[in-house]
């Protein structure tokens, strides 16, 4: 995950060869973050085939980045509604207790409906892509 410095916005995508393809982008050889430089890396990781790959970067990209953060510095790098320090597992906890959107935009007056929605995308996206497997025992 490349995040750009000039317009603060996260880059996506997977990749046999990292450092590579990251030269790549810092080299503008990408179309699509030609224009954002400099980036720099701010989160990798690795998976065992391409299509587990596949999947993590379909989730990342499903992330409303507009509302959503990741930062390992905020909340120990749970997700938390950007700006602020409310984890999106609050806001979620929250709606299942039976509160109202009304009455949590009251309790936490820095979220407005659209970071409510979010959570819930984020929530969605998070569940789609998750795979249970039975362990041998």
């Amino acid at each position: 995950m490349n995040k750009s410095t000039k317009d603060k916005g996260l880059y996506v995508g997977f990749t046999e060869n990292l450092k590579k393809r990251f030269a790549e982008h810092s080299k503008g050889k990408v179309k699509s973050t030609s224009s954002c430089r400099p980036l720099k890396l701010v989160y990798y990781e690795a998976c065992l085939n391409i299509d587990d790959a596949i999947k993590r970067e379909k989730y990342f990209k499903m992330i409303p980045q507009d509302r959503i953060e990741l930062n390992p510095r905020v909340c120990n790098g749970k997700p938390v509604i950007k700006g602020t320090r409310i984890p999106v597992s609050v806001v979620l906890e929250q709606i299942a207790q039976g509160e109202s959107w009304d009455e949590l935009l009251q309790g936490y007056p820095e979220l407005n409906k659209e970071d409510i929605k979010a959570a819930l995308l984020y929530a969605s996206a998070s569940i789609e892509h998750t795979e249970v497997r039975a362990a041998n025992a």
